[in-house]
């Protein structure tokens, strides 16, 4: 059983920070593979809003730990603060299109960025195109969210994987961890920011020394949505056998990337 991350400082041997932020529908549990191989830094794990321990409690009379807190530029309000001082930042997913948006706002805390599986634009989201369009329908959405058994949770994460990646149980707990308007929410604002200005453009226009990851075995992404980036100074990597979430089914060369990163 993978034990629960708290926050994590650890490591002290390197004065690099590293703060790791974590995709949609995941928590900071999600790095519990790539944490090992990252002890000599000082590591700072963050869930996101809504996501992990500061998911609202299912329990009725249960105190809420965090307002819901849904639209991009919000939740990168939200987790600045936690930044524990000028980092590496290194986020999946969702957690890429956030630090982005605090590397543009703040650009005083993002030393370096490590981009991981996250869509430059709308049209990369071939995931879009299907169940997830439903979930987002207002009064469908709802509907369908509660219903979810986690045999059904559990099918529809395996395209967060690379096909026949077997992931462990922890990662359906936390999606039912999740709130409806809280998914919805980020998933719109996401859009509307990418839609606004590509993650390619953003990328560009950020001074910090980038790298690209991406597994070649997205199941959620278009690789050809890569080629963007040919235009900007961000480095590249390509994992072969991984799908969407490489920090957890490739950890070491994630956590090469990541020092390599720093070494430019």
């Amino acid at each position: 059983m993978q034990p629960e991350i708290k926050r994590i400082i650890q490591g002290y041997i390197c004065r690099v920070r590293v703060v790791l932020l974590h995709g949609l529908t995941n928590s900071r549990r999600a790095f519990g593979r790539l944490l090992p191989l990252l002890d000599d830094f000082d590591v700072t794990a963050l869930d996101l809003p809504g996501h992990g321990a500061k998911a609202r409690p299912r329990t009725r009379g249960a105190k809420q730990s965090q307002p819901c807190v849904a639209t991009i530029p919000a939740m990168a309000a939200a987790i600045t603060p936690e930044i524990p001082g000028p980092s590496l930042v290194l986020r999946h997913s969702l957690g890429g299109i956030i630090a982005t948006a605090i590397a543009e706002r703040r650009p005083d805390l993002v030393t370096h960025l490590v981009v991981v599986d996250s869509p430059p634009d709308v049209a990369s989201r071939v995931a879009a195109k299907g169940h997830e369009r439903v979930l987002r329908r207002p009064v469908l959405g709802p509907l369908l969210w509660r219903s979810m058994s986690r045999r059904t949770i559990r099918n529809g994460l395996r395209t967060a994987f690379a096909p026949g990646f077997d992931f462990p149980e922890f990662f359906v707990d936390d999606f039912r961890l999740l709130r409806w308007r809280t998914f919805a929410g980020a998933m719109t604002s996401g859009d509307e920011f990418i839609s606004e200005k590509p993650l390619y453009d953003r990328v560009a226009g950020i001074a910090a020394p980038t790298t690209i990851v991406f597994g070649e075995m997205d199941q959620r992404l278009d690789p050809a949505s890569l080629a963007g980036y040919a235009s900007t100074e961000a480095t590249v990597v390509t994992i072969a056998d991984a799908g969407h979430t490489p920090t957890w089914e490739t950890p070491d060369r994630v956590a090469e990337a990541l020092r390599a990163t720093i070494r430019r």
